[in-house]
């Protein structure tokens, strides 16, 4: 069996292609997942605190109002009981890190 377990459904609007694969571990739940452009996630309010580290592409987060631009290679947070809207400004892959609460 492998460590990684396809998920089938993670957000509202997620499209069939895209791709969401889940790792548990200690405390923390790793998920891979791909999001094609101009895709829109929310807005949602997380039950987790969630981190994510971009592997490609480019995505707006707006929290609670504050807009930001993150790409390749950055991290962002979502924290726990925060109401956030995530637009996909390029096709995405990101590690999503979604702690225990």
């Amino acid at each position: 069996m492998s460590l990684f377990q396809p998920k089938e459904s993670f957000h509202n609007g997620q499209s069939p292609e895209d791709e969401v694969f889940r790792l548990g571990s200690h405390g923390c739940e790793v998920m891979f997942t791909s999001y094609e452009k101009h895709t829109e996630v929310g807005p949602s309010i997380n039950t987790h605190r969630t981190k994510h580290l971009i592997i490609s592409g480019a995505v707006e987060v707006n929290l609670e109002g504050d807009v930001s631009h993150y790409q390749t290679g950055e991290w962002f947070e979502i924290p726990q009981h925060t109401e956030h809207k995530l637009t996909y400004q390029q096709d995405c892959t990101i590690i999503e890190f979604w702690f225990d609460k």
